[in-house]
Formats: structure tokens, C-alpha cells, sequence
């Protein structure tokens, strides 16, 4: 997909069923069929941590338009006969449309492992994503770390944003704070990012496909 990534959508469920079947049926019928529609889309499988979803669903979306186009998509037709079949093989399942703050132009890929934790945020939006995008995304960005920060448009748990970092080996998650807390301007930026949020769960996802 051409262009900048600014929307995502992500669904979030459990399987009701063998896995095996369920992973095998979103590989050769649900991830072709959106993907030739244009769309960049993975899946993704809880490797540990707190959530209690097993799998999340992530397509990624240019623009609003982009997005106006995949909900009529998902109204067509053979799109709405492949999700009502997921809906029997999947349990427990959220949605949200999520837009990127920052826009940082890196993609979800195959055989990744991320670190993905929600929060709510304990001072108003507009405080936070200006803190986030004069201090803290570029101190994390410089301390070799390829981030999302995405904002909740439309979802049921409509306060919490979602924090994405790319994990080029497990080993990074137990660096984090040496990395990003080792000098004083970083230990001060890091000690106020922690202070405007509350981090309800977080988890480690790796894209199967």
C-alpha cells in the first residue's frame, strides 16, 4: 500500500476452536481476500503477557477514506459471508478503529515480534500528545526504538490509546528502561511519560502472517 498509514483497524479475539483450523482459514481465505482489495493486513498471535486475547486482526488504512472503503468492503457480499464464518471459530472479540499520532512510516511484518500495551491516560489528550510528540517520541526513536502511539476514533473502549513497539528480539523488553532510562534527559522524559498514563495490560504479539 502506497502512501502514508494513518488508520488502523484492529479486532482482537480468541479462538473457539482448533487453532490450527482457525489460523489456517484466515491464511488462505481472509488475508487474501482484503489484501487484494488493497489493504495491508496481518495476523497476530499472543506470545505472553496480561491480555486476555489470543489474537489480533490488524489492517492498516492510508486515510479516512481508505477506511470508508473498508467498512463497505466488509459489507459486500463475499467479505460478510468470510467474517460470519469467523464468527463461529472466535470468541470474546473487540474492534477498534485507531488513528496514529505521529504517523511514523513503518509497517507490521511477518515474523515480528511486538510489545503492545493499552492505557488510559491520568491528564487530558491534547497534554499528552504534545508531551509525546516534542519529547518522548524522539527520545525514543534515538534510543533505537520503532514506535506507534494510536488514538481510539472508534472502538467500545473508546479511552484507551495503544502503544506499539517493534521487538527485534525478546532480550529488548528486558533493555527497555537501561535503553531508554540510562541518562538524565531520559530517565526525565520517561519518569513523566509514566506519570500521564496507567497501563491496564500489555502483552507480546508475533505477525504469523
Amino acid at each position: 500500500m502506497k502512501g502514508e498509514v494513518m488508520y488502523y483497524y484492529i479486532k482482537h479475539f480468541n479462538p473457539n476452536g482448533d487453532r490450527n483450523v482457525i489460523e489456517r482459514y484466515f491464511i488462505d481465505y481472509i488475508i487474501p481476500y482484503i489484501k487484494s482489495n488493497g489493504y495491508n493486513i496481518s495476523l497476530c498471535k499472543s506470545f505472553f503477557g496480561l491480555s486476555n486475547e489470543e489474537y489480533s486482526l490488524i489492517v492498516e488504512m492510508e486515510d479516512i477514506k481508505s477506511l470508508e472503503t473498508f467498512y463497505k468492503l466488509s459489507k459486500n457480499d463475499d467479505c460478510e459471508r468470510l467474517l460470519n464464518f469467523t464468527d463461529k471459530f472466535t470468541r470474546d472479540s473487540s474492534a477498534f478503529v485507531f488513528e496514529d499520532i505521529e504517523n511514523d512510516k513503518w509497517h507490521i511484518k511477518n515474523d515480528k515480534f511486538y510489545h503492545m500495551e493499552c492505557f488510559n491516560l491520568l491528564v487530558d489528550r491534547g497534554k499528552f500528545e504534545k508531551f509525546f510528540l516534542d519529547e518522548a517520541f524522539g527520545h525514543l526513536r534515538d534510543k533505537g526504538f520503532c514506535i506507534k502511539v494510536l488514538r481510539p476514533i472508534f472502538g467500545k473502549s473508546i479511552s484507551e490509546y495503544l502503544f506499539i513497539t517493534e521487538v527485534e528480539k525478546l532480550g529488548d523488553i528486558d533493555n527497555w528502561e537501561n535503553r531508554t532510562s540510562s541518562d538524565k534527559e531520559g530517565k526525565y522524559i520517561m519518569d513523566k511519560l509514566v506519570s500521564y498514563v496507567d497501563i491496564p495490560r500489555a502483552k507480546v504479539i508475533r505477525c504469523i502472517i
